[in-house]
């Protein structure tokens, strides 16, 4: 196996329009991820959910879930705007920085525990609760 030459291939794709580039759909992750990881960068995660940030935190999020389908078809989501997201972005934000620091490559029993048992996606599950307005949307104006 040539890990180099596989690499490779996953990052420049089997056609132009394959791989990593970057309007392709698998960057949609990047980007979102990336989003986030800024305010952990800086050390105020807090602020993803701060009015002047969820609306673009919310499309963000939302935006990512399109790319894989998640807003399709029968899916209730598809119903809804990026407001819809606001519970989880506010989540998120609030999340210990132990959350922040389990990556792929150290998932073990006692951080899994620990996510499931920590009751914080109780909060978004089934995301009943009103979201909180979002600033600039709230600027629009709504002929009813």
């Amino acid at each position: 196996m040539n890990l180099n030459a596989n690499l490779r291939r996953y990052l420049d794709g089997a056609t132009p329009e394959t791989g990593r580039q970057p309007d392709a759909r698998y960057t949609s992750f990047d980007y979102c991820f990336n989003y986030f990881q800024s305010f952990r960068d800086s050390g105020n995660v807090a602020a993803i959910a701060y009015p002047e940030n969820i609306q673009f935190s919310c499309l963000q999020l939302g935006f990512y879930l399109a790319s894989w389908g998640m807003l399709r078809g029968s899916a209730k989501l598809l119903q809804k705007s990026a407001r819809h997201f606001a519970p989880v972005v506010e989540v998120i934000a609030s999340m210990d920085r132990t959350f922040w620091e389990i990556d792929a490559d150290g998932y073990s029993e006692s951080n899994i525990g620990e996510t499931k048992g920590s009751g914080v996606f109780s909060d978004i599950l089934p995301l009943k609760r009103l979201p909180t307005p979002l600033v600039s949307l709230n600027k629009v104006k709504h002929d009813v």
